[in-house]
């Protein structure tokens, strides 16, 4: 087992002379995933979520049975001194449907140290968590207008005592509307909506069909959209999501979507097709064409006032042959500038901090950037020094035990 594959990126690539991205956050922490008798937490199915020096993780792929509270979902919990704590989360819903059912519509979670919030294709289920004693409550239900299945939220925070829900999807159900950017803005205490609108789609939105991205965030002041053909960042205010600005660059090996040759035929008759409902006819003739020009993949908030792009060159249309980059912007005397740019995706040998495989897996909460990798210990400083006897003791390790892994905390370098 390779560690280079594992967590880092260490090879030396002479192509490519450019700044490395890692070399501008640093490793904040490192945290077993383990219980108290040192026992391999499951990671299937559970997604990561790290704030206010609290990392959770949520068991989406099974659930479990209590006497006194029924049915239940495990909630694992690593406090800031890495002390861990099993919470459980009770099921009150009879047909809850898992992440993993062959029939869910289970679409995200969100967590904070006060509220945890479930979401559904329809419903949001908010918890009180009670820290005093590692206690997770049922609150409430909320049920949003769903418009026909027009409506389906993928990304979710939690601001306070505020959950904020954001949505840029394509479904059978809102070809024809075309309404398929919102966001949703809901006040846990005074259970009611605060804010919701629909937006103007990101250009190229028609390819969250066929591939995975993120081009939304929230953060405290402002709500960002990015277009996915086009190198484009709209930011709205947060509080009648009125525009403010518009970032936009074309990066030196930007391939634009307008010298795709495929993508001129598909345009043809993409038109009719959505005006028809053809759904898999879209997703068939978006597949001829998703390898052949640059997109943004996701961005981030790290703070208030700055902005992380990930946005991906394709080299060839082979799916792997791909190169990663980020830009990182900032805002600064009433407008978003650019501070770091084309940051290539892989590990600097030379990087004075250990480095780390910068792709899009990544959790970023609060500013933070959290890894999950197969590392079953503790990787002290000095281990970077002979990454070869670091390599053999992960592999001694995996040949009589099963697979542990670990989080990686990193912050920004402000």
């Amino acid at each position: 087992m390779n560690v280079a594959i594992l967590l880092f990126f260490v090879l030396n690539n002479k192509m490519f002379s450019q700044t490395y991205v890692n070399d501008y956050f640093r490793l904040k922490k490192q945290v077993l995933l383990e219980d108290n008798e040192k026992k391999a937490i499951s990671v299937r199915g559970c997604k990561i979520v790290y704030t206010d020096d609290n990392l959770y993780l949520l068991d989406l792929s099974n659930e479990e049975k209590d006497k006194d509270i029924g049915k239940y979902l495990k909630l694992h919990k690593y406090s800031k001194d890495n002390k861990y704590t099993l919470l459980k989360v009770p099921i009150i819903q009879e047909k809850f449907l898992l992440f993993l059912s062959k029939d869910a519509y289970f679409k995200n979670y969100t967590i904070s140290n006060n509220y945890l919030c479930l979401i559904e294709q329809m419903n949001v289920y908010i918890y009180k968590i009670d820290t005093s004693n590692n206690k997770v409550d049922f609150l409430h239900k909320v049920k949003y207008k769903n418009q026909g299945g027009k409506i389906s939220f993928d990304f979710a925070k939690i601001e306070g005592n505020k959950l904020i829900l954001m949505m840029c999807n394509m479904s059978s159900q809102s070809l024809k509307s075309r309404e398929h950017t919102s966001i949703l803005i809901y006040d846990i205490l005074e259970k009611k909506i605060i804010t919701e609108k629909i937006l103007e789609n990101p250009s190229g939105v028609e390819h969250v069909l066929f591939i995975p991205f993120q081009n939304m965030d929230y953060q405290n002041r402002y709500f960002a959209v990015a277009d996915f053909d086009n190198y484009k960042i709209k930011i709205y205010d947060n509080k009648n999501m009125q525009l403010l600005h518009t970032i936009s660059r074309v990066p030196q090996k930007w391939k634009p979507i307008e010298n795709c040759e495929k993508c001129k035929e598909v345009a043809k008759t993409f038109d009719d097709d959505i005006k028809q409902g053809k759904l898999y006819s879209i997703i068939g003739k978006l597949n001829q064409t998703t390898l052949s020009f640059s997109v943004i993949k996701r961005v981030n908030f790290l703070n208030d006032t700055t902005l992380l792009v990930c946005y991906e060159n394709r080299v060839t249309d082979d799916y792997w042959d791909s190169e990663w980059y980020y830009d990182i912007w900032v805002y600064r005397n009433g407008k978003w500038i650019e501070k770091y740019v084309d940051l290539f995706a892989k590990g600097n040998r030379n990087s004075p901090q250990p480095n780390f495989c910068f792709s899009m897996n990544y959790v970023l909460n609060n500013g933070n950037l959290v890894f999950r990798n197969t590392t079953p210990f503790i990787i002290e400083p000095e281990d970077f020094n002979n990454l070869k006897s670091m390599e053999k003791k992960i592999e001694d390790y995996f040949i009589d035990n099963p697979l542990k892994y670990s989080a990686f905390i990193y912050d920004f370098k402000n």
